[in-house]
């Protein structure tokens, strides 16, 4: 008789699934680079990996391979470099959410900031430019040379600067981390739309995109949209609200960090210090492409306004071609093998590893 109790060998996949990225309900929670069709990212999960097994991606960008893992029962283990990544991966795996602290804190703020919102949209230009911004905003920080502007204040208008300022002030009130946290997730995901690198796509009725996603860099179209801050923000608040009541349903209490899961900001080459040696069940990961995506420097400006750090050492690390570093493509070789080496001694004896490259 067959021994029963011998592991069973797992085969490749060997047809496509189409992709249905934008049906995903955490799609437009948050803006990132290349993001993965989730529902692919779930098949190739499910037939990877067991139930409770431990899924680890390296290269975390939007969190997609930590949503589809924790959905399906899987443990989930994420990295990146960006603390920006490390921030929306955490945001949108987070559950349970209290959504009434949520929406009271969201009231709260709108009756506090309500005459600075009546005041930019009635202001004369004349009022706007007069007008003495007080609270905090990132002054003085430098965006990529290849940008439009000098400096992160520079993409926005005035009107726009002066409620983003007002708005994160009160935000960053708010007693209650979790509370606090998603809507500085919620302020974050509207800082494109709000800056005039956004502008309309004439092609499509009230369509348009930010050129940080459409041409990787701070370019500043001819014609950018000036945005009505809290309008985009109000908006943002419920797509998060409504994102977030579905994670909860799904995720229910099995989200449980430092138990099925872990976000870290760090490099992938030092994926064993967080994780041991043949403990990993799968890898799904989709590394940067080379000179495609500089995303530290595409990052700047959500750096700047979440007070996220980027010390030398995180620059040195980063796996791309070019960018502000200038670095070649032997530095790019160089950090995808020191990146894959951990990444098989931490699999187990015949674990998959899949790997997604353009």
């Amino acid at each position: 008789m067959p021994d029963i109790t011998a592991p069973q060998t797992i085969e490749p996949i060997r047809h496509a699934f189409p992709a249905e990225k934008s049906k995903a309900w955490h799609y437009k929670i948050h803006p990132y680079y290349t993001k993965q069709p989730s529902n692919v990212v779930g098949e190739y999960i499910r037939h990877f990996c067991p139930e409770g097994g431990l899924v680890v991606d390296p290269f975390s960008g939007s969190g997609v391979t930590a949503v589809e893992a924790l959905t399906n029962r899987r443990r989930a283990i994420s990295m990146d470099l960006d603390p920006l990544a490390a921030f929306i991966t955490r945001q949108t795996c987070l559950a349970p959410v209290d959504l009434n602290a949520y929406q009271e804190a969201y009231r709260k703020i709108e009756e506090d900031i309500w005459p600075i919102v009546e005041f930019v949209r009635s202001a004369s230009p004349k009022e706007l430019e007069d007008y003495k911004l007080t609270e905090w905003y990132p002054k003085g920080v430098k965006l990529p040379s290849n940008a439009d502007r000098g400096y992160v204040e520079d993409l926005f208008g005035k009107a726009q600067l002066i409620t983003l300022a007002h708005l994160r002030s009160a935000i960053v009130k708010i007693p209650d981390t979790q509370t606090k946290e998603l809507l500085l997730f919620a302020f974050s995901g509207i800082l494109a739309r709000a800056s005039i690198t956004y502008g309309i796509d004439s092609k499509h009725a009230g369509g348009g995109d930010s050129a940080i996603f459409k041409v990787y860099r701070y370019w500043v179209p001819p014609n950018p949209d000036y945005r009505d801050v809290w309008g985009l923000f109000s908006t943002r608040v419920r797509l998060v609200a409504n994102a977030k009541k579905k994670s909860n349903a799904l995720f229910g209490d099995f989200v449980r960090e430092d138990e099925t899961f872990n976000i870290y900001c760090d490099s992938a080459a030092n994926l064993l210090k967080h994780v041991n040696k043949n403990t990993v069940d799968y890898i799904y990961t989709d590394p940067p492409y080379g000179a495609h995506i500089s995303y530290l420097d595409l990052s700047t400006m959500w750096h700047a306004w979440l007070g996220f750090e980027i010390s030398a050492e995180k620059r040195a690390s980063e796996a791309i071609e070019g960018g502000e570093q200038q670095f070649d493509e032997k530095h790019y070789l160089d950090m995808l093998q020191k990146s894959f080496e951990p990444m098989f001694h931490a699999l187990k004896d015949d674990a998959w590893l899949s790997l997604v490259f353009h």
